[in-house]
């Protein structure tokens, strides 16, 4: 097994640990250090939790139209319980039954 990584030396009672995967475990271990040497660690084995999915984009809306194209804006989530990646924008022709005029 190897090592992900160190915090360093430490003189504070607590450590943040970042940039860890969602849904995985990992194994912690934290020593106590002086001038003759390492105690044994004590060790934690603990997950991360699940990812969880982004809140939806606000404010969507076409900024600019045009008779070929739309520009579309939108704000980022206002609570972002997810770290955020991409947006992702889709669209579709309507429905050509639907979209015909009656006649």
């Amino acid at each position: 097994s190897s090592d992900l990584g160190d915090g360093g030396l430490l003189t504070g009672l607590s450590y943040v640990v970042t940039n860890l995967s969602p849904s995985k475990t990992y194994r912690f271990r934290v020593f106590a250090t002086n001038r003759m040497g390492n105690a044994s660690a004590a060790a934690f084995d603990g997950s991360t939790k699940a990812g969880a999915k982004p809140p939806t984009p606000t404010g969507f809306r076409p900024a600019q139209v045009s008779s070929h194209s739309i520009l579309f804006e939108w704000a980022v989530p206002t609570a972002l319980l997810a770290h955020v990646t991409l947006y992702r924008i889709s669209y579709r022709k309507p429905d050509v039954e639907t979209a015909r005029s009656e006649e």
